[in-house]
């Protein structure tokens, strides 16, 4: 078992599961339904499923994220709620 002395911070990675179930399923559906004819949607999610762990704060999430609001597939509301969570324990890769 990891003891963190302050868990109100754990930093801003996290794992692809943990980051995935941060979407809902309907955001989710319509990303998976976008990547059989978006290559650059598919590409970016393929990038994110490569990754040894999701880091909110990498520069090729937030261009992903901010391509997926331009496409309709998120609302930039849901963007910063995404990423302005902060991480929790069960999140952690």
């Amino acid at each position: 078992m990891l003891i963190f002395p302050d868990q109100t911070d754990l930093g801003r990675r996290m794992s692809h599961l943990a980051f995935l179930k941060r979407l809902t399923p309907e955001e989710r559906f319509a990303i998976r339904q976008a990547q059989r004819t978006d290559i650059v949607v598919e590409d970016g999610m393929d990038m994110l499923a490569k990754a040894a762990f999701v880091d909110l704060d990498d520069e090729d999430l937030l261009r992903v994220l901010g391509y997926l609001v331009l496409q309709g597939l998120l609302a930039s509301g849901r963007v910063t709620a995404i990423l302005t969570a902060a991480v929790q324990l069960d999140e952690l890769p």
